[in-house]
């Protein structure tokens, strides 16, 4: 065996040891991810007295094994402290009183539900039903962000498009999402600082940090989505921290089967686009099932859903086709009445033909992409006592992508017209990537009683301590088509030969531990005080570790009750995260370095006026030798002269800094939440955050300190590190109302007035930001694409008479930023800000969109009609410029002033659906 293997055989070993260890400590549930809520209360006598000893029963169609029973303590207070997201009946009882029960009490994902019934006096038999007050305030919560319950995600997501949790997440007050891609931004962070957990599991992306895996929107029970102020217990996000849980059955049998349908028909003819020439077409059918195999005890639930979208953007010779499918199986078991586990698998296999359809790429040049997402996760929770909780989860989610010419030619290099912008002769890239994350994690939560005994009460304790390792595996393949690049500039100018390379391994480890304490100082205050640390570790393909970032975060949290009702509670926070970087560290730090050779068209090395073919051979030749090399025929001899040597890049591995740290985000927030009404809240926050040791690479010359190299002469590699110049900083002030205060009208609006600056705007680690200095690095601090002055949000439904409803979204976004750029001439590269970051500001942007169903009971089934209304005004704003200050070029042709509109919202859209429920 030769010693490589050895190596890797080792690190299996060790892998497989750390999970079994996990494993072993734990033998229980979803750790670091709660998939669960609280409900609390104190039990009163009408005179304001605490009742020790009443008996306190929980019930729900989502609590498998049956109701839940607890007890007060000597100060009256009950706690139930892992309970399903959905609605309650609570019953209190105690001999001598009247007995009393509260219907659609909702506990919430991440939150704690609090309740204060008062039992008259009188016999138990004499039984009292309160409907009217339920809970709306989380009176124990520090962390901002927002809930999305079932219901309200079904009918107030308006659309196919909508219908994702992605799409609900920038629901959020104050989030922003980017026109690439759907991942949430969060408060300054990018769509790449997030974490995604689904079911308590970590499910981002390795390689990305983006998210990792789609399924069926009708097989999502709730979401919980925190942007600040997050407790220990997550962590590995400077953005947000997205929480779902899927359903799981019940003991009843359910299902849903929705379809959603529209082609180019559905759509309007707008100044800016033509139906008839952009054929496009999309349907979605969708289905769940779930119900039990054996009352209370096991509980099943299945998802299926199929996605057909076809697209041809304007003035495009080729048609995008994306078929994508998703599959769901989930079984819930409740061993006993103290102990309950959960297995789950899915997958997401899609292919996405012409993927890069457009204007500027030519029929020859369009890819395709293949893509396939499986999970598996295995959790158990174990009440070892009345207030002694042990959970834990293990998991794998592997996602592999594809892509290449959709000829399948990988012999035929592509062709890149600078001047014009169209890629031609193929499709320029052959790549894959397998990743790859094996996760285990426990944790421990004790519920120890104040000075009064109770068990939530006054001095009271939650603990929660808990542990995780999760094991990072890319396989990474990335080469050129045909091993060489053309780039030109109006003629045949730049020949770029890259040898290919074969599949290489790069892996990571992530640990991370934690500690927090729910304090209740006092009857109405409650302090949160936790710490966390995580560690991320990453090597190369040989195995060699290239950088080790290691952070500790405190995380301080304070949540004061003012009137001791849950109506009216200050909110404030503090702490440190930490984002630890992904797969894209080691690769970016390979061994395995495919140096690219460039050639200059020999047209274009020899002086314009020289016109003898034997003089330019010559010319050439001496042109070639001056740099070190010669001149070459290229394969499709696009200059009849050759190609001479130019220059060689990427001759050595890049570098990474020995002192390279995580980047890491610290965060303040003070807030007031208000109860209005019997189902209404107003909330004011405002939020500072400023993020540091933003990761990216220079020019080694730059490390320590810049150096100026205005000729680029110097940048013999690159280096990755902290750049002094690379922050974030943001400020806002958000305001939300949530309100149900009447059962046919459910609303949740939001204002957030905001300033984020910086000067990095885009994933870390990879990126001309900071490569060259000077020229890299001049006005590179300034207004970041997030930076909205002003962004309302208004997303509800209303229910009608003779079963009808309306969903609706209204978003309003004041003008967004641009930059001003100048192209950089070679041997430079990339562009140049002319004037500091996102200096100019462009349009508003504001939609409306509506969808109305109507509802029919048949044969004992909901049926419904579905019809859907985007862009409901019409509108074809700007959504984005040129920023280049000699001006762009249309898909026409037709130049483009600096500020002048490159791209535009699509016209008014229709869409129709059919849905079944039982």
């Amino acid at each position: 065996m030769s010693e490589a293997a050895a190596r890797s055989r080792q690190r299996g070993a060790r892998r497989i040891l750390a999970l079994a260890g996990l494993a072993c400590a734990g033998i229980a549930g979803a750790a670091f991810g709660s998939s669960t809520g609280k409900l609390t209360g104190t039990v009163k006598d009408p005179q304001g007295g605490v009742l020790p000893g009443a008996s306190v029963t929980a019930a729900s169609p989502v609590l498998i094994g049956g109701a839940r029973t607890a007890r007060s303590g000597a100060d009256g207070v009950f706690v139930f402290p892992d309970l399903a997201p959905g609605l309650y009946a609570v019953k209190v009882e105690l001999a001598g009183f009247h007995a009393e029960e509260l219907q659609g009490v909702r506990v919430s994902l991440d939150h704690t539900t609090a309740i204060f019934p008062t039992l008259g006096v009188g016999e138990l038999r004499e039984q009292v039903t309160v409907t009217a007050e339920r809970p709306v305030i989380d009176p124990t919560q520090v962390a901002v962000g927002q809930v999305f319950t079932l219901e309200f995600m079904d009918r107030s997501s308006i659309g196919a498009d909508d219908r994702s949790y992605l799409s609900i997440t920038g629901s959020t007050a104050g989030v922003a999402q980017s026109e690439l891609t759907e991942d949430p931004q969060v408060f300054g962070s990018t769509g790449s600082e997030n974490v995604y957990l689904i079911d308590g599991l970590d499910t981002t992306d390795p390689y990305t940090s983006t998210f990792g895996t789609n399924f069926n929107f009708d097989a999502i029970q709730e979401i919980s989505f925190s942007t600040a102020g997050f407790e220990a217990e997550y962590g590995r996000a400077t953005g947000g921290v997205v929480n779902l849980v899927t359903k799981s059955g019940g003991n009843d049998l359910s299902g849903t089967f929705d379809v959603r349908y529209r082609d180019s028909r559905f759509s309007e003819a707008g100044e800016h686009s033509d139906p008839e020439e952009n054929d496009s077409s999309f349907v979605l059918p969708a289905a769940t099932l779930g119900g039990p195999l054996a009352r209370d005890r096991i509980w099943f639930f299945t998802s299926a859903a199929y996605q057909r979208q076809k697209t041809t953007p304007s003035l495009s010779p080729t048609t995008a086709d994306f078929k994508g499918e998703d599959y769901l199986g989930k079984v819930s078991w409740q061993i006993d009445p103290r102990w309950q586990a959960v297995f789950k698998g899915s997958s997401a296999p899609s292919t996405f033909s012409a993927f890069n359809a457009g204007p500027f790429v030519a029929p020859e040049a369009v890819a395709t992409e293949r893509q396939r997402s499986v999970l598996w996760q295995a959790e158990s929770s174990l009440q070892l006592a009345d207030r002694l909780l042990w959970e834990m989860q293990l998991g794998r989610h592997d996602r592999k992508t594809e892509d290449g010419p959709r000829s399948g030619d990988l012999q035929t290099p592509g062709v890149i017209d600078l001047d014009s912008g169209i890629s031609s002769g193929n499709y320029t890239r052959v790549q894959s990537s397998d990743r790859r994350r094996e996760e285990a994690q426990t944790s421990l939560t004790a519920f120890l009683a104040g000075p009064g005994g109770g068990s939530s009460g006054q001095g009271s304790h939650e603990l929660k301590v808990g542990v995780s390792y999760a094991a990072l595996t890319l396989d990474a393949l990335d080469n050129a088509t045909g091993g060489a690049l053309y780039t030109d500039d109006g003629a045949p100018d730049l020949f770029s030969v890259t040898p290919a390379i074969p599949v290489q391994t790069y892996r990571g480890d992530l640990f991370a531990g934690y500690a927090q304490d729910a304090w209740r100082a006092l009857p109405n205050l409650t302090l949160k005080l936790g710490v966390r640390y995580d560690r991320a570790g990453y090597r190369d393909e040989a195995g060699t570790t290239v950088a080790t970032l290691g952070s500790w975060q405190p995380r301080l949290g304070l949540a004061w009750d003012l009137a001791g009702d849950a109506r009216t509670v200050l909110r404030a926070s503090y702490g440190k995260f930490m984002h630890p970087s992904s797969l894209a560290l080691p690769l970016y730090a390979r061994l395995s370095v495919a140096p690219t050779t460039r050639y200059l068209a020999c047209s274009r090395a020899v002086d314009a006026g020289v016109t003898d073919p034997a003089q330019i051979a010559a010319d050439c030749q001496a042109f070639a030798a001056a740099r070190g090399g010669a001149v070459i025929q290229d394969p499709l001899h696009r200059d009849a002269y050759g190609f001479a040597f130019y220059d060689a890049l990427s001759t050595s591995p890049n570098q990474v800094d020995p002192h390279l740290r995580p980047a890491v985000a610290e965060e303040t927030s003070i807030g007031l939440q208000r109860q209005l009404g019997r189902r209404t809240s107003i909330e004011l926050t405002y939020i500072a955050k400023a993020t540091r040791d933003l990761l990216a690479d220079t020019c080694s010359e730059n490390v320590p300190r810049p150096t100026p190299d205005p000729g680029f002469q110097d940048c013999r590699s690159l280096t990755l590190t902290n750049p002094a110049a690379a922050r974030r900083d943001y400020h806002g002030l958000l305001l939300r109302l949530d309100s149900r205060e009447v059962d046919w009208l459910d609303v949740v609006a939001s204002y957030a007035y905001s300033r984020s600056r910086g000067s990095v705007d885009s994933p870390q680690i990879s990126g001309p930001d900071f490569d060259v200095y000077p020229v890299h690095f001049v006005n590179t601090y300034g207004y970041l694409s997030d930076d909205r002055r002003h962004r309302f949000k208004l997303k509800g439904f209303v229910k009608l008479p003779r079963r009808l409803s309306l969903g609706f979204n209204a978003i309003y976004e004041s003008p967004f930023d641009y930059s001003v750029l100048q192209n950089l001439d070679p041997p430079l590269y990339g562009t140049e800000l002319l004037e500091p970051r996102g200096s100019r500001r462009a349009n508003s942007l504001y939609t409306l969109e509506i969808e109305l169903r109507k509802g029919f009971r048949m044969a004992g089934l909901d049926l419904e009609l579905i019809g859907t209304v985007e862009n409901v005004l019409g509108t074809e704003r700007p959504v984005a410029v040129c920023q280049l200050a000699g001006g762009c070029t249309s898909v026409d042709g037709d130049p483009i002033a600096l500020g002048g509109p490159t791209d535009f919202e699509p016209t008014r859209r229709y869409e129709v659906g059919f849905r079944v429920a039982f």
